[in-house]
């Protein structure tokens, strides 16, 4: 085993770019962590672990940094780990042809960026079985603005896919240390460490190589999680309404959202601990932009007709606008899709209660909510 010290020179060799304060500063971050289980020399290992692996059979003299990514460039190759996947979506397009898209969200050690694999290579990323935790190559991409402004990578009829796969992580959560829903959104990417969760509502898999997805809970907010591989199984049999453990699972931010995937390095099971506290209702003056999604309560006091709007994958969605109130003021809100459904039924002076839906910053810079997929509107009187 690597002394403490060769453990450090690796790191500082392999990255002439950090400091040595930058690597310790990471191995007292992983003690921490621990709350005290780990060692120097443990905790060194993992940071070296997650800074050395792999790296020497993946990225490749011309590779980029995705830091460096910007809108406007035309052959771009990009290596890293998936954090964030999407199932292969069809679509129509003008010419009577079917346009296949899957979209992710790569990580290597500089940031995070958005993908758009089209056609050809769309069907290859989910032929080869690609998952959350494995790692690509990318070549040949261009880069533009997406949504919100973010620059992202596509790659079309030039680009190409190298899919590698990594294992690193542990089989048992018994020496995780804790994380919780609120604490996500500073620990993107991989991370060795479980929650507790409450599964709300679960979503079976829409198509055979689909995740099973779950909006789940703990006492300090509410996420999305994806269940892939062997775990959709098992994710299905647990249902609604029940605790969870999970461990190992990836962390991803997409249009400005935490999602949180489980696949086959990560860990599932039931928790027969302690019962887990729910997240409490938001009061609107207090809400601003967050990437994790939030409980909603008040009276209607706007409500818009149901109307079709196309999304810029050419799908035709139904949304309707909502405003509710509470004691400390109002909020508009966009019900998409089935949701939008459901607003059909709802009249002005209706007390209803969101669970999990999306704050965010809208058009003219008020703060504004949308639902996602697994939202929950109950009304009440």
């Amino acid at each position: 085993m690597d002394s403490y010290e060769g453990l450090l020179n690796k790191i500082l060799t392999k990255y002439p770019e950090k400091t040595q304060e930058e690597v310790l500063r990471l191995v007292e971050r992983r003690k921490e962590d621990s709350h005290g289980l780990l060692s120097d020399v443990g905790a060194m290992s993992l940071v070296a672990q997650a800074l050395l692996v792999q790296q020497d059979d993946l990225a490749g003299l011309g590779d980029q940094k995705i830091s460096n990514a910007h809108a406007g460039l035309n052959d771009v190759t990009v290596s890293g780990e998936i954090v964030d996947l999407s199932e292969l979506r069809e679509f129509p397009r003008q010419d009577g042809t079917t346009g296949k898209l899957v979209r992710l969200r790569l990580q290597d050690l500089s940031g995070q960026i958005g993908v758009a694999l089209w056609d050809m290579n769309a069907d290859q990323i989910i032929q080869k079985g690609a998952r959350v935790g494995a790692r690509l190559r990318l070549e040949h991409g261009y880069t533009k603005h997406g949504r919100g402004g973010e620059v992202e990578l596509h790659l079309g009829s030039k680009g190409k896919v190298q899919l590698f796969e990594t294992s690193n992580a542990k089989t048992s959560d018994e020496e995780l240390p804790w994380i919780t829903i609120g604490e996500l959104a500073e620990s993107p990417g991989p991370t060795a460490r479980k929650l507790r969760l409450l599964m709300r509502r679960v979503q079976g898999q829409r198509t055979v190589n689909g995740p099973v997805t779950a909006l789940c809970e703990d006492e300090t907010g509410l996420v999305i999680v994806k269940f892939w591989d062997d775990k959709t199984a098992e994710a299905a049999r647990i249902g609604e309404g029940r605790r969870v453990i999970i461990g190992n699972p990836t962390v991803a931010e997409r249009n400005g959202t935490v999602y949180v995937n489980v696949g086959r390095n990560g860990i599932l099971r039931e928790d027969d601990g302690s019962p887990a506290t729910s997240f409490g209702t938001a009061s609107i003056a207090g809400l601003k932009p967050d990437p994790l999604l939030h409980v909603l309560s008040g009276k209607i006091v706007e409500r818009s007709e149901v109307r079709e709007v196309e999304t810029r994958e050419g799908r035709r969605v139904k949304v309707s606008n909502i405003r509710i109130e509470d004691e400390t003021g109002r909020m508009r809100i966009s019900l998409w899709d089935h949701h939008a459904d459901r607003a059909e039924a709802l009249r002005l002076g209706d007390m209803i209660k969101l669970i999990g839906v999306k704050v965010r910053e809208g058009f003219n810079r008020e703060v504004e909510a949308s639902s996602v997929f697994l939202t929950e509107i109950e009304k009440s009187g």
